[in-house]
């Protein structure tokens, strides 16, 4: 059994007060908060054991994810959608099938200034965690650091 855990932001002190976060919305796979007009989502979605019932709860959270993302447009929000999508979303797969479903009809995916974002005990890489945000959001490439995080 994989360990799991929980979604966190990191926010600093000092932000000014009508920048205050606030909670906007949560579930089992993410954690949404509001700062102004904007919804950040911060997700861990079910991990791939090559089985009907894992690709079953994957969609499921992606429905989740639907209905939020929905409701945030239908107010005027912007969103940024971040975290381990379990999905490398360069390549096809009925995973990014069902995550790309889930998005409106037009979305950016931040690029990366690495190919991968998870590097295994055994030395093999992945490409789970991902950035996608509002369309017409101003943004800059993803640095991915590559320094000694621990495999768990």
């Amino acid at each position: 059994m994989r360990p799991s855990g929980g979604l966190a932001f990191i926010i600093k002190r000092s932000l000014p007060s009508y920048l205050s976060p606030s909670c906007y919305q949560s579930s089992e796979h993410y954690l949404a908060i509001q700062i102004a007009d904007m919804i950040q989502i911060n997700a861990y979605l079910p991990h791939d054991r090559r089985s009907v019932s894992s690709f079953s709860s994957y969609a499921n959270a992606c429905n989740k994810l639907k209905t939020l993302i929905s409701g945030i447009e239908r107010l005027g929000y912007r969103w940024v959608l971040i975290g381990d999508l379990n999905c490398d979303i360069t390549v096809s797969s009925t995973r990014k099938e069902a995550l790309f479903q889930c998005l409106p009809s037009v979305f950016k995916v931040l690029t990366k200034d690495l190919s991968f974002t998870y590097i295994h005990c055994r030395g093999s890489v992945s490409n789970l965690d991902h950035c996608i945000c509002y369309h017409s959001l101003q943004t800059s490439a993803v640095h991915v650091d590559e320094g000694g995080g621990k495999d768990d």
